[in-house]
């Protein structure tokens, strides 16, 4: 089974389960997403394997949606990245939403 096929179920099934637990999809989605990235990192090395990509992409959304309120000095300290990563992540989230 493909790595990302795997995230992205898990992502699924994080995200219902936040919704199931009463959070809003405002907050559900971010949650979710830094929930499959904290578990990606975690099983990263593991007999699990997930792709250095797959993880990447789920820890960039959840950087894109936190740093929407303003916190990327906070968000950068908080993941081990610099301002300008931060922002050209955000930057590169934000092309991908508006082309799609």
């Amino acid at each position: 089974m493909k790595a990302e096929f795997v995230t992205d179920e898990l992502e699924k099934a994080v995200e219902d389960a936040c919704k199931d637990a009463g959070m809003s999809p405002q907050v559900a989605i971010p949650v979710s997403r830094l929930a499959t990235a904290a578990i990606c990192s975690y099983l990263i090395g593991s007999r699990v394997s997930f792709g250095p990509g797959a993880c990447r992409k789920y820890r960039d959304r959840a950087i894109y949606e936190l740093r929407r309120s303003g916190n990327s000095e906070e968000l950068a300290r908080a993941e081990g990245l610099t301002s300008r990563q931060i922002r050209n992540i955000v930057a590169a989230q934000h092309r991908k939403r508006r082309d799609k």
